[in-house]
């Protein structure tokens, strides 16, 4: 979730063009992906890491629903008071804006190929249970967190 609001150092802040633009840009289509807070994978590695039970387990915390892009939108929409709209793009800008930071040609051709498969596919959109079962609550849905983050998205 902090994606949309903290960015990635690789590229330009997701806040920044809902910020500016009132867009969130990316490569996604109608793909979900169960985007989770950063809030809640502490909760479940400081489970995991000082509780008892854990030897051997894995997880993967997710969100409590799967999200399309625009749906995204509609939240951060709501928080900000004004429509904040999903455009689609290619990968080019992923992989330019990986080229830019650094990357060699090979790896960021098959980040870029490997974001979009991801965000568009719908594989992301899996929901467990892991966040409830190991940290005892339940996970913070995306307008949850769209509220408590609102700031880089306002003017």
């Amino acid at each position: 979730m902090q994606n949309f609001s903290e960015g990635l150092p690789w590229r330009e802040s997701l806040a920044e063009g809902s910020r500016e633009r009132d867009e969130i840009a990316d490569p996604g289509g109608d793909g979900v992906i169960s985007y989770v807070s950063t809030e809640d994978i502490a909760a479940v590695a400081a489970a995991a890491l000082t509780g008892d039970g854990h030897d051997g387990r894995a997880y993967t915390p997710v969100g409590p629903e799967p999200l399309t892009l625009t749906q995204v939108a509609e939240r951060i929409s709501w928080v900000v008071g004004r429509r904040i709209r999903y455009v689609e793009t290619d990968r080019t800008p992923i992989r330019d804006a990986l080229l830019a930071a650094g990357a060699p040609p090979e790896t960021a051709e098959h980040n870029s190929q490997l974001y979009v498969h991801a965000h568009g596919s719908g594989a992301l959109g899996v929901l467990n249970d892991d966040v409830f079962d190991v940290a005892g609550r339940p996970p913070v849905s995306f307008a949850e967190f769209a509220v408590g983050a609102a700031a880089p998205w306002r003017r």
